[in-house]
């Protein structure tokens, strides 16, 4: 099983200059209310060169979560859906009353109804010449929702749904309180980033252009978000022997494949270290829109 990563608390916060801005020659040109990808090599029309420049600023802010949610799936197949329910209940307690010796209150876990079906298995009817199906009992699932404050925390209760019959995982996922403060902090410096370019290009200027419009966009990526998963191949053909052909083929098992990919987005300046672990991703992506001097 993939280890889950929790935080180390820090603050990332990458920002800067790159060459992703335009002025009468390359890069993002305004035309007609629309924004487009102008290639270096391609010269803007007078009547695009002389109305705007847009000059454009991407921050990508890394914000540290402050609790983590683990969610397992609890089955029991019995005779009776009540048998079901009383199983599952059952496992449900003996999880929370391990999981309490770390610290875990009971407002912190919590379980939910998914579904009940019956089973039902094929029956040879002689009399009748038939195979029918006859309802052998019922399926059911509950989720059980724990709440943990860090990887540490999470493992050991991993560890414990293990020991009590639990190997299916279906999420974690990451919380943080103040997200919106950290948007905003992700526009300010998309805005800085901007801003600072625009000094810089406006140097061959004798007057600074004057903005007219703004346009931005800001994205929060969860950590689910990040992960790239892909099935391995092989370029190797094993020969099936001649007389083995008529039979039926049984493959091995190709499990896919996943890792942490982090955001393929081109930001003013990428970090200086590999994705190691998850994080909650802030880009924040600002066009400053300024009346071209040309004439």
């Amino acid at each position: 099983m993939n280890r889950i990563l929790f935080f180390l608390t820090y603050l990332t916060i990458t920002i800067g200059q790159s060459d992703s801005a335009s002025a009468q020659g390359a890069g993002s040109a305004f035309t007609g209310g629309q924004v487009g990808n102008v290639s270096q090599k391609q010269k803007l029309d007078f009547k695009t060169a002389t109305k705007v420049i847009a000059v454009n600023g991407t921050a990508e802010l890394k914000v540290e979560p402050e609790k983590l949610r683990l969610v397992f799936a609890i089955m029991a197949e019995k005779a009776t859906a009540a048998e079901c329910s009383n199983q599952i209940k059952q496992t449900q307690k003996q999880i929370a009353d391990s999981i309490s010796d770390l610290g875990i209150a009971r407002d912190d876990i919590n379980g939910d109804f998914i579904s009940v079906t019956p089973t039902y298995e094929w029956v040879n009817d002689e009399q009748e010449m038939i195979i029918r199906q006859e309802k052998t009992g019922y399926r059911m699932q509950h989720n059980l929702h724990v709440m943990c404050k860090s990887e540490a925390v999470a493992m050991k209760v991993i560890d414990i749904a293990f020991d009590n019959g639990i190997s299916d995982i279906i999420a974690f996922d990451y919380w943080c309180s103040d997200l919106d403060e950290q948007k905003k902090r992700a526009r300010k410096k998309a805005i800085e980033a901007a801003k600072e370019k625009s000094t810089i290009l406006f140097e061959i200027f004798q007057k600074e252009p004057e903005p007219i419009n703004i346009q931005e966009q800001t994205t929060v990526h969860k950590p689910s978000q990040l992960y790239r998963t892909f099935s391995r191949s092989s370029s190797q053909r094993i020969a099936i022997p001649r007389n083995w052909r008529d039979r039926p083929q049984v493959y091995a098992a190709t499990p896919q494949l996943t890792y942490l990919e982090n955001l393929p987005a081109q930001t003013d300046v990428q970090g200086t270290t590999p994705a190691m672990r998850p994080q909650i991703s802030i880009l924040s992506s600002v066009t400053i829109y300024y009346a071209s001097p040309g004439k």
